[in-house]
């Protein structure tokens, strides 16, 4: 059985841990801590449909450039296999809009966004 002695041992040193990685790092958000980090998160075409998709404030004011670099290189990626481009769960579609932006969309025929969690909100 683990004492609460030992338990707060354990959990002190993680946290330590993790504060030494955090102020040694080139990049600390949403949750993702990198020692190096690709210049790609912040210069070119992914910075100007990082913005796209962030002004139709989908994640609120926190920042989740690494998810929407990862879904723009996954998307890129995808545009080889023939048939049409779908994201479901989009909320404001944030993230639609980062890939949509990035990714040169000629190759499919259709691209669809679908959302049903938010039935307050509406395209203006």
């Amino acid at each position: 059985m683990i004492t609460r002695k030992v338990l707060m041992k354990v959990v002190s040193h993680s946290v330590r841990n993790a504060l030494r990685m955090v102020r040694g790092s080139e990049y600390a958000e949403d949750g993702l801590v990198a020692a190096r980090i690709t210049d790609s998160l912040f210069s070119g075409k992914f910075v100007g449909a990082y913005e796209m998709g962030k002004s139709t404030g989908s994640w609120g004011s926190g920042d989740l450039r690494s998810r929407v670099f990862v879904a723009c290189w996954a998307a890129q990626d995808a545009k080889s296999i023939p048939g049409d481009f779908v994201e479901c769960g989009v909320n404001r579609g944030g993230m639609a809009r980062a890939v949509m932006e990035r990714v040169n969309f000629l190759p499919w025929t259709r691209s669809s966004i679908f959302s049903t969690h938010t039935p307050e909100f509406r395209m203006k």
